[in-house]
């Protein structure tokens, strides 16, 4: 029996129970839009994914709770039991009412999509601009047959670095440098290993072409230019490394060398990089 959650929009109060009865939710809840970010999720032509958060431990972090999917509307005939109601026609069940539409209801989801994912799956929580990342650290399946998935925060965004745009030497780099950056936000927060990688490397290119004076070119390029004019350095070296990361992302690279796909620990790398070069530049806030 799949269980639900319902919200009447009149009085604004969550139901729950099965898709054939339910009942009114009195303490508050917190129901937020979900989405599973590199993962194939089944199409649901009417709506996304909800996350109802059980509980949250603000120390480490850890967000508890079940995710439901959307539903059309409740199902026609779907009965509650609210005592507190006498806008609904009687059913003829003795004690319960019935809520004759539910716009906003959810079913529990089996989350079977996860099961061919080897790696830990990030999920965005809430909806743009307001919007959390967090990582999958395990599903149970609950003697309700619910199933019931641990999240713990992820920092990613604090990893972005700040510009301290008076710094920079000019204007033009200065908006190509904020537009790179805001790509690289995007990419940690909503995206994959692989595109943080290489959002990371487009912003280090714009830099290295500035300090290799030579535009236009790649990262490794512009990377050799700056060696040309300076000698190596630890900006340097940290270039290249998120050259070879961007260059281990390619499938044919990978099938090539014999090397193992880009993680989320790579993509850390990638963001460290790029905020030390900036900060070592006095082109970034040190956090």
């Amino acid at each position: 029996m799949n269980h639900c959650i319902g919200l009447c929009e009149i009085t604004g109060r969550w139901y729950e129970g099965t898709d054939s009865i339910g009942a009114p939710v009195h303490s508050p809840i917190i129901v937020s839009a979900i989405e599973f970010v590199g993962v194939e999720v089944p199409e649901n032509p009417y709506g996304g994914l909800v996350f109802r958060e059980h509980s949250f431990d603000p120390i480490t972090r850890i967000r508890r709770g079940v995710v439901y999917r959307a539903m059309t509307h409740s199902p026609e005939g779907w009965r509650v039991f609210d005592t507190e109601r006498h806008d609904i026609a009687v059913a003829d069940i003795k004690g319960t009412r019935q809520l004759l539409t539910c716009r906003k209801f959810y079913i529990g989801d089996s989350l079977n999509f996860l099961r061919a994912t080897k790696l830990k799956t990030k999920v965005v929580i809430g909806e743009e601009p307001f919007v959390s990342l967090w990582q999958v650290l395990s599903i149970e399946t609950a003697a309700s047959d619910m199933r019931l998935v641990t999240l713990k925060a992820l920092h990613f965004l604090d990893t972005v670095p700040e510009l301290r745009q008076e710094q920079i030497p000019n204007l033009q780099l200065l908006q190509e440098l904020k537009s790179a950056i805001e790509n690289v936000d995007l990419a940690a927060s909503r995206l994959g290993a692989v595109d943080t990688v290489d959002r990371c490397r487009d912003a280090l290119s714009i830099v290295f072409s500035h300090l290799g004076n030579c535009p236009d070119k790649d990262l490794a390029a512009s990377v050799k230019a700056y060696e040309g004019l300076s000698r190596p350095n630890i900006q340097s070296w940290l270039g290249f490394t998120v050259a070879r990361l961007h260059a281990r992302g390619k499938p044919n690279e990978q099938r090539k060398q014999n090397i193992r796909p880009l993680t989320d620990s790579d993509a850390q790398l990638a963001l460290q990089a790029l905020r030390f070069i900036l900060i070592e530049l006095g082109w970034a806030v040190e956090r």
